[in-house]
């Protein structure tokens, strides 16, 4: 396989992933856009291919070119770095402050209760189906709404990473329960939302610098 095409290819999975757990619209835009530009170059130079003659085809293939130079011009002018970082966000800030309703408009306020309460007092994030338009569906608004509302408001980026702070929350306490010593981790992680181990031992690792047993461990070790 040539490289410009797997090159190609890498750009669009790029844009592709992670685009429904993305919370930033910004980068969200620029993610169509890095999905878009490679798939229009590519029909531009077949079709150009097989209708223009070569000597126009020259032309047509500067032209396509031009093009996609400008509108990566165009990107990186008006999305920061922060847009243009299309990997998971590494936090797992599960709790959100004091201050984080003052972030919230007049109009999101009534959602944003009835989100935490599904969250804090209904532990939704337990579901490992969860999604956001289920979640959405739950508070009762719009997809757009609860996007605006978990990422400008509880300051988080990526969905699943809101989810999994919670459910990482819910795990260590599990896992400093004396009666609960004998549970296996598998099966606390997968009752705490996780439809994946190795998500959850990457994620929880991640959060406490150490495996879970080795928390389990330590916890219990202490009490």
């Amino acid at each position: 396989m040539p490289i410009m095409v797997v090159i190609v290819l890498h750009v669009i999975w790029t844009g592709i992933a992670g685009f429904k757990d993305d919370l930033i619209d910004l980068r969200r835009q620029a993610r169509i856009w890095l999905c878009a530009l490679p798939i229009f170059l590519i029909s531009v130079n077949v079709v150009a291919e097989y209708t223009v003659n070569e000597e126009r085809q020259v032309v047509v293939y500067l032209f396509a070119e031009f093009l996609g130079v400008s509108v990566l011009l165009f990107l990186l002018a008006n999305f920061n770095e922060e847009v243009l970082k299309f990997s998971s966000d590494v936090k797992l800030d599960n709790q959100p402050s004091k201050n984080n309703a003052l972030n919230i408009h007049d109009k999101d306020k009534a959602a944003y209760r009835r989100l935490m309460t599904l969250i804090e007092e209904e532990q939704i994030y337990l579901n490992d189906n969860l999604s956001m338009s289920a979640l959405a569906e739950n508070v009762g608004i719009p997809e757009h709404q609860l996007r605006v509302i978990i990422n400008q408001g509880l300051g988080h980026k990526n969905f699943s990473t809101f989810l999994a702070g919670y459910r990482i929350a819910h795990v260590k306490l599990a896992l400093s329960d004396p009666q609960q010593a004998r549970v296996p981790i598998m099966t606390i992680a997968l009752n705490n939302g996780f439809s994946s181990l190795a998500t959850f031992n990457r994620l929880f690792k991640l959060e406490t610098g150490m495996a879970a047993g080795e928390f389990r461990k330590r916890v219990l070790r202490n009490l």
